[in-house]
């Protein structure tokens, strides 16, 4: 069954989203909602190799949104910061009812901040290699370091980022980020890779793309180090289910990290998935789905 584009509107915020539907239930309601929360500067083309099949694994609607500055959503009104959007996807549970939460890098730290929150609206958490505080240091992630640090620098990081994207332009972006983020680039669907490339023109030719992305990204790291771990407890405290899929090569965060963060709250159920980078959804669509049907399950 094809995927199904639309539009929330949200406090005067236009929310582009797409959703799918169990194919072997055209007619009943499905038995729960996913949503599917992307990462920095990715978009809701992050989540197409596992939308359907998790709305036929999991009987379920699921529903993958832009977030503020990201993909279709615009940055007018609403600056990109990251309370920004965890507010957003309050507003949007709210309105299609409580989920599970899947949410990847970026999103997987949103998700996490959206529960501990608004736990009456979260059926449970899946973070495939979110964002995490206190990551362990190691000489290999210093070239990623020195990419990302400029961006915390106000308006030099918007300046950094802007003459990035103008010196590569949209192909080589989207390849540059893809060797970053993939174990095996190599293997990426050439097809979803153009859409990839047609999104990030139209993206870059936004105004505030630069300055949506930075927004972002400074705010996110301030949760980050000095508000993600109270969330974790009060995710304990609420009950709510949580698991951690986290890729054996993640070269943006390492897997060192996130067995730092199980052993901190072992509450967090927690796997590795052996060679696959910063995205598994990208990667390992089936591997992803089949672990999160048995979360399910048990939970």
């Amino acid at each position: 069954m094809p995927e199904t584009a639309r539009w929330f509107e949200l406090a005067g915020l236009q929310v582009h989203s797409v959703s799918w539907s169990p194919q072997d239930r055209p007619d009943g309601a499905p038995a729960r909602q996913v949503l599917l929360i992307h990462g920095l500067g990715a978009h809701t083309l992050s989540w197409a190799p596992v939308g359907q099949r998790l709305a036929d694994a999991l009987d379920a609607e699921v529903e993958a949104f832009d977030l503020i500055g990201f993909g279709h959503t615009r940055a007018l009104r609403y600056a990109a910061r990251f309370d920004s959007n965890v507010s957003l996807v309050g507003r949007l549970l709210e309105q299609i009812g409580p989920a599970l939460l899947i949410g990847n890098s970026m999103g997987g730290t949103i998700a996490v901040a959206v529960a501990a929150r608004e736990p009456s609206l979260v059926d449970g958490l899946v973070l495939l290699d979110p964002a995490l505080p206190n990551p362990v240091r190691h000489r290999a992630h210093l070239p990623v370091v020195t990419r990302f640090v400029p961006l915390l620098a106000g308006p030099i990081g918007r300046a950094v980022l802007t003459a990035r994207a103008r010196m590569l332009g949209p192909e080589r972006l989207v390849d540059d980020t893809l060797a970053i983020v993939l174990q095996d680039a190599s293997a990426f669907d050439p097809a979803l890779r153009e859409q990839f490339v047609t999104l990030t023109a139209q993206r870059y030719s936004y105004p505030e793309a630069a300055r949506a992305y930075c927004d972002a990204a400074q705010t996110m790291f301030w949760y980050m180090t000095r508000r993600m771990d109270r969330d974790f407890v009060a995710l304990r405290d609420a009950s709510v289910p949580t698991l951690l899929l986290h890729g054996e090569h993640d070269r943006l965060v390492s897997v060192a990290a996130a067995r730092a963060t199980a052993r901190r709250h072992p509450h967090v159920e927690f796997k590795v998935l052996d060679g696959v980078g910063h995205a598994p959804q990208l990667e390992a669509p089936e591997r992803v789905v089949d672990e999160v049907a048995k979360f399910v399950v048990r939970t």
